[in-house]
């Protein structure tokens, strides 16, 4: 409220983007307009949720005072040659309903005469450059058609219809500019560590419903956050984080409380958090299923066994079993041994990717070959597509104990595809 009242923050709309579709671009051309109209600043930072700070003030503030560096923009991004615009689905047109962004047809014209450039949604862009293109569009897309205006236009048109392209608009944008002498390129100013390689996901991108296919920066430790500071030249922001620790850490670093005026219900997850990470620590939950006995209903490409069920059990979140185009789906895990014939299992850790199960519901038994439910799930109301809640933790409680094995039964997908576990 003090920020509010102050008028140096402002609250806008949530935006319903969805992923790869032109909301995205669109929610954050009306952030730089909503900036611009509270006065004159510095820099537009765009900013992911789950970002969290390697510098003070201060120390952000120095990196961009010199001179030879105030005024230019940062960003990442390289040209985009044949390969970069077939793996980016350039090459076909897409449409955006409900949320999802579809392909809807092939053999699409790429602009001819103008060089494409970008990769990253990550930014920082001068007050200049977000006054001039805010400007373009202030009058109305009717007059702003001609001269400087016409390229933002023309390119926000040819967004509507293409992948991800708020990764490329501003990137393309400003070399094509009166600022196109104003931009350090290869400077997001992130510390990120992926799951995967990037390549390793290009065939989902191009669907009839696109998706990054689960692929999402991992959550990192204590450790990571240190040398994302320790980076040179520096960097400003790292993610993703979700154990208390790092924040704790970052906090007696840089000399800040992040929990100040945190609202009660908020304060007490992160307490939950803590002490969710500190009953694991000391009781030394292992990963039982690690390395045991597999079998499932059907998998994909039987004869490579690239995605054959034993990548559930591996350890691996870079590997996955890929089920059939169907609902009715299963995998069974046998964990008990000669050494110890029966287990005691606190809880199931289900690590799904975009091909989720939307009902499923897990099982033990004794014996092997009678079973009984013990949790079943459906999932919440609202979106489910979010990464965070592709991870599901199922609590056995007393079902969990004396078992032989588990078994989780899948019953309806969320999406057209199979599923991926």
């Amino acid at each position: 409220k003090p920020f509010i009242a102050n008028g140096n923050l402002k609250v806008e709309g949530v935006f319903d983007v969805s992923w790869g579709g032109v909301s995205m671009l669109n929610a954050e051309m009306a952030m730089a307009q909503a900036l611009r109209d509270m006065g004159k600043w510095d820099y537009l930072i765009n900013l992911s949720s789950t970002d969290l700070p390697l510098r003070t003030r201060a120390e952000r503030a120095f990196i961009f005072e010199p001179n030879d560096v105030y005024g230019k923009n940062f960003m990442w991004g390289v040209l985009q040659n044949t390969e970069h615009k077939q793996k980016r689905g350039l090459y076909h047109d897409f449409t955006e309903c409900e949320s999802h962004f579809f392909r809807v047809a092939d053999d699409a014209m790429v602009p001819a005469g103008i060089e494409l450039h970008g990769g990253s949604s990550w930014f920082a862009l001068h007050y200049e450059f977000v006054d001039w293109l805010t400007e373009c569009f202030s009058g109305g897309f009717a007059n702003a058609t001609m001269g400087e205006c016409e390229l933002p236009v023309a390119l926000l048109d040819y967004a509507q219809y293409h992948l991800s392209f708020e990764e490329l608009y501003f990137h393309t944008l400003i070399q094509h500019s009166p600022f196109c002498g104003l931009v350090i390129q290869e400077a997001d100013l992130r510390h990120i560590k992926w799951e995967r390689e990037k390549g390793e996901t290009d065939g989902c991108l191009h669907f009839e419903e696109v998706d990054w296919c689960g692929n999402s920066p991992r959550f990192m430790a204590v450790e990571d956050w240190n040398e994302g500071r320790a980076k040179e030249p520096p960097l400003l922001f790292s993610r993703k984080y979700r154990d208390p620790a790092v924040y704790d850490h970052m906090d007696a670093v840089l000399g800040l409380d992040s929990t100040e005026g945190m609202g009660e219900e908020l304060r007490a997850a992160m307490e939950e958090a803590r002490r969710e990470a500190d009953r694991r620590g000391k009781t030394n939950l292992n990963n039982m299923a690690q390395g045991k006995p597999i079998t499932s209903s059907a998998y994909q490409e039987p004869k490579t066994n690239k995605y054959e069920p034993k990548n559930v059990v591996d350890g691996d979140l870079h590997t996955r079993w890929s089920s059939s185009f169907e609902d009715d789906h299963f995998v069974t895990v046998t964990l008990a041994t000669d050494d110890k014939p029966v287990c005691d299992i606190t809880e199931v850790v289900l690590h799904w990717e975009t091909a989720y199960a939307k009902h499923y519901t897990v099982q033990v038994s004794s014996d092997m070959e009678t079973w009984e439910d013990a949790s079943e799930w459906t999932p919440p109301t609202g979106p489910t597509r979010a990464r965070f809640q592709l991870k599901h933790v199922v609590p056995l409680h007393d079902k969990g104990r004396g078992i032989k094995g588990i078994k989780v039964v899948m019953k309806e997908r969320a999406t057209r595809w199979g599923y991926s576990l």
